[in-house]
């Protein structure tokens, strides 16, 4: 990996994680809620989502640029095994706090995965 992948890939990362707090946000009123979950989005993100991706593009990277719509399919596999495990574990709370920001952070990297490092990478490629 280049070191511009690298750096786009924390950047998406960074987003996930903010992308996450959105319905953690709405759980309280006063927002308290979205502080304390950003340390833990922050963790998933880092240290969860970005080797998960950075795993996936590696392995599968021919096969991501010959079919884009891959990273879709893949980005919603992982968030619904993410998302019904939070429910399993948590009921609706772990749906509504972990398991939704999971989902949304999947399709966070992969929308920002797919506009700043595979779209890229397929039209170097294809010309």
């Amino acid at each position: 990996m280049t070191l511009a992948i690298v750096g786009k890939s924390l950047a998406i990362a960074a987003a996930a994680a903010l992308a996450a707090l959105v319905p953690v946000t709405f759980l309280s009123n006063d927002g308290s809620y979205g502080i304390a979950f950003l340390y833990v989005a922050l963790i998933g993100s880092f240290g969860v989502g970005l080797p998960v991706a950075g795993l996936v593009y590696w392995l599968a990277r021919r096969e991501l640029l010959r079919r884009p719509g891959l990273v879709f399919l893949i980005a919603n596999l992982a968030g619904a095994v993410l998302a019904l495990t939070a429910a399993l574990l948590g009921d609706l709370f772990g749906l509504y706090a972990f398991g939704l920001p999971c989902l949304i952070a999947a399709n966070t990297f992969a929308l920002l995965g797919w506009l700043w490092i595979v779209r890229p990478a397929r039209e170097k490629l294809h010309g």
